[in-house]
């Protein structure tokens, strides 16, 4: 596989694997300013892959950090396909020890199975667990990839 950075800006890289385990990698990157409040996923600014897939299984990670402006909370990030169900929640920020303002990043990753052959889709995702404070990821970087598997 090629390695594309596309950290500089939100337009989608495409690429068709010849051979190997992949058939296509679509990857998108950004590092501007976005914040979240929500105590419920919502999507992440230039988090959004779509795909035209032949059918199979579907491999999406979702890297993204930032810090959280409140103590006590935990940033959690998603992953989700279509209108489908938010996939593999996992918490990336956390400010329980390191209290308000503390930076970290995370990677959450889904294998999406028995994907029909259609255009999909997929989505970063992002939340809160408590609507106070905020999460920010300005100027931290954000990164999604997105893997039709052979």
């Amino acid at each position: 596989l090629q390695y594309i950075n596309t950290l500089s800006s939100n337009a989608q890289t495409q690429i068709t694997a010849a051979g190997g385990g992949t058939r296509q990698v679509a990857q998108v990157g950004s590092k501007g300013y976005s914040v979240t409040s929500s105590s419920s996923y919502a999507n992440m600014p230039a988090a959004t892959v779509t795909i035209t897939t032949t059918g199979g299984n579907v491999l999406v990670q979702c890297f993204a950090g930032g810090w959280l402006t409140a103590t006590g909370r935990n940033g959690w990030l998603a992953t989700r396909m279509d209108a489908g169900s938010d996939e593999n929640g996992v918490i990336v920020l956390n400010s329980l020890t390191g209290g308000a303002n503390t930076y970290g990043s995370g990677l959450t990753q889904f294998l999406f199975t028995s994907v029909s052959a259609a255009s999909h889709t997929f989505y970063g995702r992002w939340k809160l667990d408590y609507a106070s404070g905020s999460w920010n990821n300005s100027n931290y970087g954000l990164t999604m990839i997105v893997m039709e598997l052979a």
